[in-house]
């Protein structure tokens, strides 16, 4: 990615800067950076039917994200994103 290691994680644990650049409705999370225990509700489809939530596991800053992910139809599914700094400009993200 050609983002500083700080932007992405920002991204990625701030709930507003996640709704914003994933294009998602998020309809419960708390308002900070995202910590160990947090949950994450996303709301979509009718009357807001299909939600998908993440239970934050693991949040070590600018290095992992661990989360489980509750999908409709009791699909949970296990997300572990590992962020790695190439330059002060650059990062790789990698997921699962």
């Amino acid at each position: 990615m050609h983002a500083p290691i700080e932007r992405v994680w920002r991204l990625l644990t701030t709930p507003v800067e996640l709704e914003r650049w994933a294009g998602v409705r998020i309809v419960r999370a708390p308002n900070r950076q995202l910590e160990p225990g947090d949950q994450v509700l996303f709301g979509a489809g009718m009357a807001g039917m299909l939600t998908v939530v993440f239970h934050v596991r693991e949040a070590d800053p600018l290095r992992r994200l661990t989360l489980d992910v509750h999908l409709p139809l009791g699909v949970i599914n296990y997300e572990k994103i590992v962020i790695a700094r190439i330059s002060d400009t650059e990062c790789r993200a990698t997921f699962n």
